[in-house]
């Protein structure tokens, strides 16, 4: 089932992220599909794939697709995919449990700032929202350089930007390698090694698993 609605358009920033919404006749609000996706510095094709794919549907507040008519906002000649505000949340926290750096710190940087917000409500402190909306995007620009250093990417923000999703799972990969090979390393962890032993080897494949596809489609 598909629905089309002429819908009021707005653009707003999401921590230094531009947001298409639109506001539909029943006052739902619907969220563009296609920024959703470039919010993370993905194009929709990644968001669509989320959405249609059986990651959304093994969330365990059920099934987001099956059943629910697929919104469109129709701007001139132009129809829109909308997404609802937590099929966006949701999306965002599947690429950010999967090892997205852009989502890990997106995500962290908005429930800080939902938490601000509800401090400063309960103790009467008045700020505008140019003053939130600063705050959360250099919170997530400081999280983006602090999780990127643990990549080996000398903490720069910018640069991770340009990465690829491959060499951000290499990165993911990596860390976790590292990080098992220490737990390994500590005589105190001899009840879980037989694990860590079996997490280290999996991680291990895979990561040759992706080198050895990159080195043959050079």
């Amino acid at each position: 089932m598909t629905d089309t609605y002429n819908a009021e358009r707005a653009v707003f920033p999401v921590s230094g992220k531009d947001v298409e919404a639109f506001m539909l006749p029943n006052g739902d609000y619907g969220f563009s599909q296609a920024s959703a996706a470039k919010a993370l510095n993905k194009d929709e094709s990644d968001s669509r794939k989320y959405i249609a794919g059986k990651a959304s549907k093994a969330l365990a507040s059920g099934d987001l697709t099956a059943g629910s008519p697929t919104r469109y906002a129709k701007v001139g000649r132009t129809r829109i995919r909308l997404l609802t505000e937590s099929e966006v949340a949701e999306y965002w926290m599947w690429k950010a449990d999967n090892g997205c750096i852009e989502a890990k710190a997106l995500v962290a940087a908005l429930v800080s700032e939902s938490l601000t917000r509800r401090a400063d409500a309960a103790f009467g402190v008045k700020k505008t929202e140019s003053q939130y909306e600063e705050q959360t995007t250099k919170l997530r620009l400081e999280l983006i350089d602090r999780l990127s250093a643990q990549f080996d990417l000398g903490g720069k923000s910018e640069f991770y930007g340009q990465l690829t999703d491959a060499e951000q799972e290499i990165g993911l990969l990596k860390v976790n390698i590292k990080r098992y090979e220490e737990l390994l390393a500590d005589d105190d962890q001899w009840l879980m090694a037989p694990k860590y032993r079996d997490s280290l080897k999996e991680c291990q494949a895979e990561l040759d698993g992706i080198l050895a596809t990159l080195t043959t489609t050079k």
